[in-house]
């Protein structure tokens, strides 16, 4: 008996070894042919890049530039869009040590047996089951799944929370294999249901998702009501979405800053000067008459770094022409950098530029030295642990620490005069801001920085 049962172990093992080795036509394909040959290149490219960093400057790429022009020290991975997979920006980026992938957008749907995500989900497998598509990491891109405005049905999330767990799940064992990293490309704070902005973080994205993406395209929303032209990133919501998600439980070794290398020349349909400081205000149209803001290609057009560097040399830009008011939002070299600064400081693992076509494909009309600023920016402030922007900041820290200390103590005395002369007056607390004639929102959009 006990002879019988080693048998069968036996025939077992060696079952799952002749699966492995002659089932699996993947495998063998890629070790006979494999695609970066054609490219002059080692036949070991095709295989899964085994590098790991600290710091990650990951490259959206959209099929619209020169990667051969890229400065790829400044890389640890590419991510091309759903229909720019390029086997041989693959090959080159394996060449390089550095990882390739692509970013899959999740279509809205209500749950994992809707015909849309069946659809989906076919043709994903069958995209990964060509011998030829060779990835090390997917970015599932859920801004659409989620929409724009938050979910207030706890069901209704739940659905969203399975569906995405079904599709991490069946990637990463069905298709890609262990080794397949999934990243979560989502809004720029956490979507909340009924109040709760940990629920969808602690679900899904601390636990399924190896790297969580702040998308750039997420901090203007027809969910807007100001409708108004504006930064792309503004750094307050960018340093308030940070927070938001570190306090619902995503590590900052597992986030990446989605960081936008292009910019909008917004179409005024109203062009005021209001507030105290009488900041020029450029209205956009809203939607058929509706409370919904139109940020749509009627209202605004994108523009890449590369036409921005060459036309302008200040984040905002008013332009009259054809009888029509512009104003031109983008983020110039220095408002990166401080951008970049901000992930540094704040221990994120690094930034996703969005994208690397913005800039690479800037032909003649732009100075290479003024591209490789850009990409300079980026490896010296992420990278480089002792520069000078960081001594600054340490300086100024400790002056800060100096001057808070001040402020804290002289508030309390001026604080306690004044409740002591407000109840001899008996003077009646009013709510804050209650006689401000100023929208209190205006002071949030860092319209003056940025």
């Amino acid at each position: 008996m006990m002879l019988n049962t080693h048998i069968f172990k036996l025939y077992r093992i060696w079952t799952v070894l002749l699966v492995f080795l002659l089932g699996n036509p993947t495998i063998e394909a890629r070790k006979v042919a494999c695609v970066c040959e054609k490219y002059g290149l080692q036949s070991g490219f095709c295989s899964p890049v085994k590098q790991s960093s600290n710091k990650e400057v990951v490259v959206v790429h959209e099929g619209q530039s020169n990667y051969k022009n890229w400065q790829w020290e400044s890389i640890t991975a590419v991510l091309s869009t759903s229909d720019a997979y390029n086997d041989e920006l693959m090959c080159i980026a394996h060449s390089k040590n550095k990882y390739y992938g692509t970013i899959e957008k999740v279509p809205r749907a209500t749950n994992k047996s809707d015909p849309v995500i069946q659809n989906y989900t076919d043709k994903l497998h069958k995209k990964f089951a060509d011998v030829n598509f060779i990835v090390d990491l997917i970015a599932f891109d859920l801004l659409d799944l989620l929409g724009d405005c938050q979910i207030s049905d706890t069901e209704a999330a739940d659905n969203v929370i399975e569906l995405l767990i079904f599709l991490i799940a069946g990637i990463k064992t069905e298709v890609g294999g262990s080794d397949l990293q999934v990243f979560c490309v989502v809004p720029y704070k956490p979507p909340c249901f009924q109040q709760d902005c940990k629920y969808f973080t602690s679900k899904l994205l601390s636990k399924h998702c190896d790297r969580v993406i702040t998308s750039p395209e997420s901090y203007i929303t027809y969910c807007d009501h100001n409708c108004k032209a504006r930064a792309t990133v503004p750094e307050t919501k960018l340093t308030v979405g940070v927070d938001e998600y570190l306090t619902s439980g995503v590590l900052e070794t597992n986030m990446l800053i989605g960081i936008p290398w292009h910019g909008y020349d917004y179409k005024c349909s109203n062009y005021i000067k209001k507030g105290v400081n009488q900041q020029d205000i450029c209205e956009v149209n809203q939607v058929n008459g509706s409370n919904i803001c139109d940020f749509g290609p009627s209202s605004r057009i994108k523009l890449t770094l590369a036409d921005l560097t060459k036309n302008y040399n200040d984040y905002i830009k008013v332009n009259n022409y054809q009888n029509e008011t512009h104003q031109v939002w983008f983020e110039a070299a220095d408002s990166l950098r401080n951008k970049y600064i901000f992930v540094k400081l704040m221990g994120i693992r690094g930034v996703v530029i969005w994208t690397a076509d913005d800039l690479s494909n800037a032909g003649p009309g732009i100075e290479s030295e003024d591209n490789g600023v850009m990409w300079a920016w980026v490896k010296h402030e992420l990278y480089v642990s002792e520069s000078i922007a960081v001594h600054d900041i340490s300086i100024a820290g400790k002056m800060a620490v100096v001057g808070v200390g001040c402020f804290v103590v002289g508030a309390a005395i001026g604080l306690l005069v004044a409740c002591v002369v407000n109840r001899s007056r008996g003077i009646k607390r009013r709510k804050p801001f209650s006689e401000d004639e100023e929208d209190i929102d205006a002071y949030h959009d860092d319209d003056n920085v940025l």
